[in-house]
């Protein structure tokens, strides 16, 4: 009797005892997820430096206290940790810089994050996001990045004393848009860019948007590759023959982004202070000259008549009289007129359109 009550006693505690490390497993997978391995990761790259390490001996390096069946966790975790298959991606992120199946932390290498501000056909720039220093790129080390697009990338020798650089991946594509000229080889059309590659590129399907050779076209970037010459082109807008400077003038106007209208806030405020008028207040301490004889000497087609002079007879002698407008005045700093001026396009020429700083409704000559 009393043995088989031990026995049943046995049974218990091997239960009891299962159930234990049935619990302690659970609670173990909670432990060692996705942001323990992170952290193992980085410690890992930080402790290697600038040498790159390989999958296997990465995962070996993040393996915990638990044993194998940990390794083979963190060699799992590495499928998405790295290359970005689930939400926690350092090579995505810019963290981990990974080169030809092995990995290295980005910033013990040396590199840094940046975006392409412009391009020409054989070389580009790149301004560094943390305190916006200008990198030089040869055209052969932007890897086809776009500008707009976020890279990451390290400093390489110069040869002009100028930070120079290349590009190491690219971490956000921008939605490109650029500008050329359609050229016709073998019967088919490609596009010749004016900025981005000296090459010309392939057309993709474009849809309704009609266009023929010797065009100036505005393009999207549909199809990217690894060189800018392996880019394809969806075409979106043709301005016509791009020997007129018409044409021209619209396709740099559109790519650039450079607005043709004012906002409504600005307009709005134009409009009040040319229905205001001069007041009483704007006459302190300064001299009213409105009833003399004051004129330009710029030509009929000026739009911003900013200054003036005037001529009067004293004695044997003229007096000349200098006018600057006083624009300060009535246009507040920080009020959507000023925070127009300073992005107006106003100093851009062309042959189409006359970029005003302020709208005509509220640039008249009584603010003076």
């Amino acid at each position: 009797m009393k043995k088989r009550e031990f026995k049943q006693e046995k049974q218990i505690r091997s239960k009891a005892g299962n159930a234990k490390a049935r619990s302690g497993k659970h609670a173990g997978k909670e432990k060692f997820d996705a942001a323990y391995y992170t952290e193992k990761i980085r410690a890992a790259l930080t402790r290697c430096g600038k040498k790159p390490i390989g999958a296997k001996e990465l995962a070996a390096k993040c393996r915990s206290q638990r044993g194998a069946s940990d390794a083979y966790a963190a060699a799992d975790l590495r499928q998405y940790l790295i290359t970005g298959s689930e939400g926690l991606a350092l090579v995505a992120s810019g963290e981990v810089v990974e080169r030809k199946h092995t990995y290295v932390s980005a910033a013990e290498s040396g590199c840094f994050k940046a975006e392409v501000t412009r391009l020409s056909r054989t070389f580009g720039f790149c301004k560094r996001l943390e305190d916006e220093t200008e990198f030089f790129v040869p055209g052969k080390f932007l890897l086809g990045a776009m500008p707009g697009d976020q890279v990451l990338m390290r400093p390489i020798p110069s040869r002009t004393g100028e930070p120079e650089g290349e590009v190491v991946s690219i971490l956000v594509e921008s939605p490109a848009q650029l500008t050329g000229m359609i050229v016709e080889e073998d019967k088919h059309c490609y596009l010749l860019p004016d900025t981005m590659s000296k090459s010309r590129i392939s057309i993709a399907h474009s849809g309704n948007c009609a266009f023929a050779p010797g065009d100036k076209v505005l393009a999207q970037i549909s199809h990217r590759g690894t060189r800018h010459a392996e880019h394809r082109a969806r075409i979106l807008f043709s301005y016509g023959c791009a020997q007129q400077a018409a044409s021209c003038a619209e396709a740099v106007i559109a790519v650039s982004g450079i607005p043709t209208e004012f906002p409504e806030e600005v307009i709005t405020q134009a409009e009040k202070l040319a229905l205001a008028g001069v007041q009483p207040a704007d006459l302190v301490h300064r001299m009213d000259l409105r009833e003399e004889c004051i004129f330009t000497i710029d030509s009929a087609e000026s739009k911003d008549l900013d200054d003036a002079v005037s001529i009067q007879r004293r004695g044997e002698g003229y007096r000349l009289g200098v006018h600057i407008a006083d624009v300060s005045h009535y246009v507040r700093g920080n009020t959507p007129l000023d925070m127009e001026a300073r992005s107006s396009a106003a100093g851009i020429p062309s042959p189409l359109h006359t970029f005003l700083q302020f709208p005509e409704s509220g640039y008249l000559p009584e603010w003076c």
